[in-house]
């Protein structure tokens, strides 16, 4: 069997082979920069992580999805069963490792809705490495019996585009979102293109109005009785405000004013605070957008209907926005092991950051176990875990005996 690097760089008649690593998953071009929405703003990856709420929501996702450990197990009869530990899954590849791999990964899809891998294989048809790809860089489609084939394209640092076509023995498709009869997962920038088209809007009117703001501090209103005056008085008042009045420790200095002259701060415009509005209103847009609860991105400006507490808000946290991408990139990796078929899986272990519920959990066994309702076997079954011998005994607490039947004699 060719393995994909005999694909990728070998010599063939039908196929141009001028690719390198950086050709074929370094590249990274960009999200179409042509891509607009009503806005008119440009909206790409670069551009839509540039909002900081787009650059939180990302990296507390990813940061909690590529940190977790990864367990391979096999199922037999219901019961979980440990599995042998595949290389491809501790080190990737020779340049990354198993964060830096689902950094990329989780990322793709948080951007782009869709993430690739390149599975190079053995003789035997086992994995080898996993090398990630843009998602810009692929384009897929059907061949004339209906098999998906996907294009990897680049365009090299000469201007050369090449591509090569790879089958789903050669790279894995990690799709988000998907609508019926499409290839490609949503991609969140362009199904959500207005929503970081007015947040780039909102970020760029802030950067003009501090860099070419001319509102003054206040305003010194001197009475008609003291008719007009000269310029060179005007000076010389505006710069004996300024030396009394000017700077962080002159703030509070004691203002006179003299010949009937008045000082009045100026305040924002309800078009600034408006403004201002429209940039908060951006953070829940965003964390909406991304399953966020919005104080993970510190603010504090709306409570939260997740729970009260930290515990019950970090649980809901991992059951609503991060247990769904992480059984999407489950359930695409698992089929890269030699032992699918045979019951082999691999999962994230999020016992880490299910804490409270993990206590909970247990503290119902307690019961059930010591209420004789439940074996041993029973629960460890209920958590994957193999049986134990003497484990199919259910206990009985001491104080406890059969009773007798209402109106029956003892």
């Amino acid at each position: 069997m060719a393995t994909i690097f005999n694909r990728l760089f070998g010599r063939e008649e039908s196929e141009e082979r001028s690719l390198s690593y950086q050709s074929v998953w370094g590249s990274g071009a960009d999200f179409n920069l042509n891509a607009q929405g009503s806005t008119g703003m440009p909206v790409s990856e670069q551009t839509a992580l540039r909002l900081s709420a787009v650059y939180g929501c990302v990296r507390i996702i990813t940061d909690n999805c590529a940190t977790l450990p990864v367990g391979l197990y096999v199922r037999k009869n219901g019961t979980r069963f440990p599995a042998p530990r595949q290389p491809w899954l501790d080190q990737p590849n020779p340049e990354m490792t198993r964060v830096g791999m689902f950094d990329q990964v989780f990322s793709s899809l948080l951007l782009h809705g869709n993430a690739y891998l390149l599975t190079p294989r053995d003789s035997d048809g086992n994995v080898l490495e996993l090398w990630p790809v843009h998602p810009n860089n692929v384009q897929i489609s059907r061949d004339e019996n209906r098999k998906l084939r996907y294009t990897v394209t680049n365009t090299e640092m000469s201007g050369r585009q090449v591509s090569v076509v790879l089958d789903d023995q050669e790279i894995c498709h990690i799709p988000g979102i998907r609508i019926p009869g499409s290839l490609y997962g949503l991609s969140p920038l362009q199904s959500a293109m207005d929503v970081f088209g007015v947040g780039l809007s909102a970020q760029e009117q802030a950067g003009r109005f501090y860099q070419n703001g001319s509102t003054p501090g206040g305003v010194i209103t001197i009475p008609k009785e003291a008719g007009d005056i000269s310029q060179e008085a005007v000076d010389a008042l505006k710069m004996s405000w300024d030396s009394y009045h000017r700077g962080t420790q002159k703030s509070s200095g004691l203002a006179v004013l003299t010949a009937g002259m008045t000082y009045d701060p100026i305040t924002l415009t309800p078009e600034q605070s408006q403004f201002l509005e429209t940039r908060q209103f951006q953070i829940q847009e965003v964390c909406r957008l991304y399953g966020v609860p919005s104080h993970l991105l510190n603010d504090s400006s709306n409570s939260t209907s997740w729970g009260s507490g930290l515990e019950e808000q970090s649980i809901g946290f991992v059951r609503w926005t991060l247990s769904p991408w992480l059984e999407r990139v489950e359930a695409s990796l698992q089929r890269l092991l030699p032992g699918y078929a045979d019951g082999y899986f691999l999962k994230f272990n999020l016992d880490g950051l299910m804490r409270g519920n993990t206590n909970a959990r247990y503290t119902a066994y307690a019961s059930a176990l010591g209420n004789g309702w439940l074996s041993v076997n029973e629960v460890r079954a209920m958590e994957d875990r193999a049986p134990v011998s003497g484990g199919d005994v259910y206990l009985s607490p001491l104080n406890m005996t059969a009773g007798t039947p209402q109106g029956g004699t003892p």
